[in-house]
């Protein structure tokens, strides 16, 4: 069988998710549930819109500085989801990434 591409890609998402893991430990909105995962991938907990929303940005900022000063430095963009399941969701983007933006890490 031949590798394609996404199959090159899927292979690889449990050693690049376990290498984000140290970062991610850090982040309010998944401390408390990555502190109970070892590196299995099966065991990573299901983190719900509300989670999300509660406590937003500040759950999402590893630092003291605010979501308003990365906005301001043009290092993030704020977007919304279109809300037609629920309530809109903030998004944190990396500002300036045209149609391939990505949520950025604010560290």
């Amino acid at each position: 069988m031949l590798a394609s591409p996404e199959l090159i890609r899927e292979a690889a998402q449990p050693m690049r998710l376990r290498s984000l893991l140290p970062r991610l430990r850090k982040v309010p909105l998944y401390r408390a549930s990555l502190a109970r995962v070892d590196l299995s991938l099966h065991e990573l907990p299901v983190i719900t819109k509300r989670e999300m929303r509660q406590g937003f940005p500040q759950n999402f900022l590893t630092t003291n500085r605010s979501l308003d000063d990365f906005v301001a430095e043009h290092v993030v963009e704020l977007e919304h989801t279109s809300g037609t399941s629920e309530d809109r969701l903030p998004v944190i983007l990396v500002a300036g990434g045209g149609t391939s933006r990505r949520s950025v890490r604010c560290d």
